[in-house]
C-alpha cells in the first residue's frame, strides 16, 4: 500500500503493562505505513498512571479524570480519542492495550479490501449466533467513525451494537478472519475450554489477547504465550521444542474450531435488540 498514515487509538485503564509492550510491538513491527499512536486513558486518578516512557513513544495522550465503569468507560474512551485524530489519517485502528499484535500485515490487506469493496469497517465476528464485530481491535474509516460517533453508544454487547448500527443504516463491513473464531464451540468445549471459553491467540493474525489478571504467572506467562502464537522466542521465556509444539497445538486447536459444527449452522445468526435504537449519525 505504501507508507500511508494511520491512526491507533489505544484505550487503557490499569493495564499499563501490557500497554508498554503494545506500544513497543507496534513501533517494533509495523512497519508498512507510518502511524500516529493516540493513547486514551482514564486510570491516573485510581492510581495508574502512564510512564514517562510511554508517553514519550506516543504522539498524543490524552488523560480523562475518572473511569465510570467497564463498558461506559470503554464507549468514552473511544469518543474522547475521536477528537484527537489528525486529518491526515484516512482509517483510524481501535486497539486495548492489552492485544498484542506482531505484525501489520492485516491493516494493508484489510484496508485494500475495503476500498475495494467500499467498506467502513472491519475486525473479527465476535459471537457467532449474533451478528457481532469486535471492538478490541478493528479498523474504521477515519471519515465514517467522526460522522457517525452513535456507533460508539453501546449500553450492553458493544459488539452487537456495532454490528446493528452498521447494518440498519447499510454500512459493509468485513470479517478480519484470521482472528477467527473467537469463541470456543461447544462440540470443542468438552475437551477443551481455556481461557473463559475464548480462544486469545491468533497465530494467523500474530495476535495475543489474554488478560494477565487470569493467569497464574502474570505478565511472563502471557509473554510465554505470545512466543507458542508467533512459534518463535519473542520474549526470552520458555525453550524452543516446546514453543514449537506448542503453536502447532494450538493452530490445530483453532483449525478445529473452525471446522467443527456451531449453532448459527442451524439456527442463523440473530441480531441483540438494544433498547436504544440505532440512529444514524447520533
Amino acid at each position: 500500500m505504501g507508507h500511508s498514515t494511520f491512526c491507533i487509538i489505544i484505550r487503557v485503564f490499569n493495564r499499563v503493562d501490557d500497554l508498554r509492550i503494545c506500544i513497543d510491538l507496534i513501533r517494533k513491527f509495523w512497519i508498512r505505513n507510518e502511524y500516529y499512536v493516540l493513547i486514551v486513558s482514564n486510570g491516573k486518578y485510581a492510581g495508574f498512571d502512564i510512564p514517562e516512557e510511554i508517553r514519550n513513544a506516543a504522539d498524543n495522550i490524552i488523560d480523562l479524570a475518572e473511569n465510570i465503569g467497564h463498558l461506559e468507560g470503554d464507549q468514552r474512551l473511544l469518543k474522547a480519542g475521536l477528537q484527537f485524530i489528525p486529518d491526515s489519517c484516512e482509517y483510524t485502528i481501535l486497539l486495548q492495550a492489552d492485544t498484542w499484535i506482531f505484525d501489520d500485515e492485516l491493516i494493508d490487506k484489510y484496508t485494500t479490501e475495503m476500498k475495494n469493496s467500499s467498506s467502513v469497517w472491519s475486525s473479527a465476528e465476535w459471537v457467532e449466533k449474533y451478528w457481532s464485530l469486535a471492538i478490541d481491535f478493528a479498523i474504521a474509516k477515519t471519515d465514517f467513525i467522526k460522522s457517525n460517533s452513535g456507533i460508539l453508544d453501546f449500553e450492553k454487547h458493544p459488539e452487537a451494537w456495532v454490528c446493528d448500527y452498521l447494518m440498519e443504516n447499510g454500512y459493509k463491513f468485513l470479517y478480519i478472519k484470521e482472528c477467527m473464531p473467537v469463541h470456543i464451540p461447544k462440540f470443542l468445549r468438552a475437551f477443551y475450554n481455556a481461557y473463559g471459553g475464548r480462544f486469545r491467540s491468533f497465530p494467523e493474525a500474530k495476535m495475543v489477547t489474554h488478560h494477565i489478571e487470569d493467569l497464574e504467572g502474570g505478565i511472563e506467562e502471557k509473554m510465554l504465550l505470545a512466543n507458542i502464537c508467533l512459534g518463535r522466542k519473542e520474549f526470552n521465556i520458555g525453550d524452543e521444542a516446546m514453543i514449537a509444539s506448542g503453536n502447532r497445538k494450538l493452530k490445530k486447536l483453532i483449525k478445529l474450531g473452525m471446522f467443527l459444527p456451531r449453532s448459527k449452522w442451524f439456527g442463523g445468526k440473530k441480531h441483540r435488540r438494544l433498547e436504544s435504537r440505532v440512529r444514524k449519525g447520533s
